[in-house]
């Protein structure tokens, strides 16, 4: 008897050296793997835990007590109600078990991302919980590098939208100008012809001027993808704001009302001051939309701050902007505010939550701020208002450079001799062309073909005096017909004229470049003021 009571102690004590040992691998294992333990006893409310739960905290375990609420008042506020709902759901049986991302805040402050996996490991007949366990492991760092990929992911949709965007504005920007040329080149024939005193001449006036607004709206789309091209000066925002007070007002509501706090010192910078002005307007005019008849305010400031790369929100600038001085403008309204999916949408083209058919404005902002390698600071909550930021860098000389305008000089009623080629596929754009050119007292040669211009060229090279050629044609486009007639004639006089901007056309030319560029759609005046600029130079 005493024989097998010694074994059992014997037993014990082999039993109890193996569980050591068996906890000695498991917090060798827990360590190697980063865990920290809890141990919950919901019947006392006490939790023991690990060191490692508390080094990833930056603490001690004495630093710590015991209770669980410890833990529940460093979860992060806006993490708290998820962890507590999913805990619930589990002590309550509807999940097998408790698992969440959560922050929690460390001994110095800053807040750790960590994945809690546990479940109850003990139960009252009833159900009850009466004891869990778990595992606390750090994901901060790959929380960060999931931040950066989404960061990344939103900013190639961004560059590929932009793109898809790009191609397609430039396309119906092209086409739509070759429209208007029709339609402004025979209003401005007409008006040419018509008498002062004509009763006709006020209706084809208010036509022409119809016309040179959807002439503008091309120009917006050009100018959303950056395909318009700029005039840079260095100029003061605080300038262009004081300037434009008296127009911003008339924006506005009688009950909301306009300040304006001006830099205290010149915040220089070189843009392109209608496109600044536009940016100006158009944010206003959505401040002004987002007050309404209601009482508030619209807040304009300039200034010039310094900016590191992460004060950048992608995409709303063009790419990565470095570390420096950068001017601002500030609009601030005390409007309605915009909500998360709305802040996310708001420089999509056409996306409004106004009125059906309108929503360039803030596309046509976003544009211009990217045009001039600017960015874009947006900060708005449902009924708090909304700040957007306008950031372009600033000059590093405060002194300002004054731009001399040197352009040909036009004489009206001018009239030219000769012979010009012009080559379009669009035939209403050949038919206004051949009008306005033989009203300014040429002979002109049409043709559709850019086959059938080089035989013209080759038959009557000598008498020809100019040639006009659209940039996009069929079969062969205004590039290759170019260099074909530059084969035949190498001091002829060549203009591209296009929907695209200048900009964007002559990039196409590399070694030789035509003598000029005239875009779509151009009124009579412009043509005779190119066609007198190419023939003084060939004089």
């Amino acid at each position: 008897m005493g024989k097998e009571k010694a074994k059992t102690r014997s037993q014990l004590m082999d039993e109890l050296k193996l569980l050591r040992q068996r906890i000695a691998e498991l917090e060798l294992a827990l360590e190697s793997a980063g865990l920290g333990l809890w141990d919950h006893d919901f019947v006392t409310g006490k939790v023991i835990r690990n060191e490692r739960w508390a080094e990833m905290l930056g603490y001690t375990l004495d630093e710590l007590n015991s209770e669980v609420d410890i833990w529940k008042s460093l979860i992060h506020p806006d993490d708290l109600p998820l962890v507590n709902k999913i805990a619930k759901d589990h002590e309550a049986g509807r999940i097998p078990f408790f698992k969440v991302e959560h922050r929690l805040k460390t001994k110095s402050g800053e807040w750790k991302w960590i994945l809690n996996w546990g479940k109850v490991v003990e139960r009252e007949k009833d159900g009850r919980p009466l004891r869990a366990m778990g595992t606390h492991l750090d994901i901060s760092e790959r929380k960060q590098e999931e931040e950066k990929r989404l960061k990344l992911e939103a900013q190639v949709q961004q560059a590929q939208k932009f793109e898809s965007l790009n191609v397609m504005a430039g396309s119906i920007a092209h086409h739509f100008n070759n429209l208007l040329m029709v339609v402004l080149g025979n209003l401005d024939l007409v008006l040419d012809s018509l008498p002062a005193d004509s009763s006709s001449r006020q209706n084809i006036q208010n036509a022409e001027k119809a016309a040179k607004h959807a002439a503008e709206l091309s120009n917006l789309m050009l100018t959303y993808v950056g395909q318009r091209k700029m005039d840079m000066q260095v100029t003061d925002i605080s300038e262009i704001v004081e300037d434009m007070m008296g127009i911003l007002e008339l924006a506005l509501s009688k009950k909301a009302v306009l300040r304006f706090n001006p830099a205290s010192k010149p915040a220089l910078f070189k843009g392109d001051t209608s496109q600044i002005r536009q940016v100006i307007i158009n944010l206003v005019t959505n401040a002004a939309e987002a007050v309404g008849d209601t009482k508030g305010s619209i807040i304009l400031s300039t200034g010039t701050m310094f900016c590191e790369r992460h004060h950048f929100q992608p995409p709303f600038q063009k790419e990565d902007l470095p570390d420096g001085d950068y001017v601002y403008f500030q609009v601030s309204d005390t409007g309605c505010g915009m909500d998360k999916k709305t802040l996310n949408r708001v420089f999509d083209p056409f996306f409004t939550t106004r009125f059906p058919g309108r929503g360039l404005g803030m596309a046509v902002v976003l544009g211009i701020v990217r045009a001039h390698n600017g960015a874009i600071l947006l900060d708005s909550q449902p009924g708090q208002g909304t700040t957007v930021k306008v950031l372009f860098r600033a000059l590093e000389s405060q002194e300002k450079i004054q731009k001399k305008i040197t352009e040909p000089g036009f004489v009206d009623k001018w009239q030219g001799r000769g012979t010009v080629l012009m080559v379009d596929d669009e035939e209403m754009v050949l038919d206004v062309g051949k009008k306005m050119l033989t009203r300014l007292g040429f002979n002109a040669i049409t043709t559709s073909n850019a086959r059938e211009a080089i035989e013209i060229c080759r038959e009557q090279g000598p008498d020809i005096g100019c040639v006009f050629i659209d940039l996009t044609m069929p079969q062969m486009n205004g590039v290759e017909l170019f260099h074909e007639l530059r084969r035949i004639k190498k001091d002829i006089p060549i203009i591209i004229s296009s929907g695209y901007t200048e900009e964007q056309t002559m990039s196409r030319f590399r070694d030789i470049r035509p003598e000029g560029f005239i875009q779509k759609p151009y009124h009579m005046k412009q043509l005779a003021a190119k066609m007198q600029m190419i023939m003084s130079s060939m004089a």
